[in-house]
């Protein structure tokens, strides 16, 4: 079983990360997405050396560790962050201001843009491939909140939204022991489920399942997976927007999801470990390594 670390953070200022953009209203999304904090502690970990130290302007550094080095295995798989949740106690509110046209450098049209913001705690887990790591990931977070030339999370964090701090120490989660051995289990997702042409196209579905769940994997385990059949129970289909400075992704990126509650029946050619299963259920599908597709797996009734 990997470890996992849960993180409670509080807001220090409004944050808003965008569902659907009107005329004068941007409406908040109700979860922080994984690839939001995913970038944000990443990021941190590029901009410090192995011992936590900060770099400045090198971020090819960790390209000439060692193998000691605690930051490239928090790159790669089984590496994953969850999407972040607004604890009950978190508020939500509207901010104004004038919305401002940046090619005429006048007031935009409509003029006063009205923007759904939340302030409170929210929480959020990471899970990484070998106890020791703990700190470099504490580090991290830390600094991703507060860091000052880039701190934050979310839309408008460059003009000082979506700044936050720890609200207490990280605290190790044990995962449930969940029900292996099984060949046909029930995929129920908690978090927007991306596809892709391939995966709607029946006649490609259970190749494309297949790679998908072997990419989620460590390496060792790819040739372990076999999938011999797919039904696709879809609830609802929305979009996401990514903004993402990765290399290889365009700096703007809309994808059409499955929403949650969508479920998939998949049928393995041999029983499945726990371990596939640990790791599947934190995501499965693009952008796995960022909570998108995480789900609940339970086996078929009876199977």
């Amino acid at each position: 079983m990997y470890p996992v670390l849960q993180f409670t953070c509080a807001f220090t200022s409004a944050f808003h990360t965008s569902e659907n953009n009107y005329s004068n209203l941007y409406t908040c999304a109700p979860y922080i997405l994984g690839t939001t904090l995913r970038g944000a502690v990443l990021r941190a970990l590029i901009d410090t050396d192995c011992s936590g130290q900060q770099l400045q302007n090198q971020p090819t550094f960790h390209n000439h560790c060692d193998p000691t080095c605690q930051v490239k295995p928090l790159f790669e798989p089984p590496t994953r962050f969850s999407f972040g949740t607004f604890l009950p106690e978190s508020a939500g509110a509207l901010r104004t201001r004038l919305g401002i046209d940046r090619e005429r450098y006048s007031a935009a049209e409509g003029a006063l843009l009205s923007t759904e913001v939340r302030y409170g705690q929210f929480t959020f887990s990471v899970m990484f491939p070998y106890e020791g790591l703990q700190d470099a990931i504490y580090r991290a977070v830390e600094w991703a909140g507060s860091r000052p030339d880039s701190g934050g999370i979310g839309r408008f964090r460059s003009i000082g939204w979506g700044r936050f701090t720890l609200a207490s120490k990280p605290a190790p989660l044990t995962p449930p022991r969940l029900k292996a051995g099984h060949t046909q289990y029930r995929f129920c997702f908690c978090t927007p489920y991306v596809l892709d042409d391939q995966f709607i196209n029946e006649q490609q579905r259970e190749h494309t399942l297949q790679d998908q769940l072997r990419r989620a994997l460590p390496a060792e385990l790819h040739d372990t997976v076999q999938v011999s059949a797919v039904e696709l129970r879809l609830r609802s289909l929305s979009y996401i927007r990514r903004w993402s400075d990765e290399p290889g992704h365009q700096r703007k990126e809309n994808r059409q999801v499955a929403g949650p509650d969508t479920e998939l029946l998949v049928t393995f050619a041999q029983p499945v470990a726990e371990e596939h299963l640990q790791v599947w259920q934190w995501g499965i599908g693009e952008w796995f390594d960022a909570g998108f597709g995480s789900c609940v797996i339970e086996p078929y009734p009876g199977r």
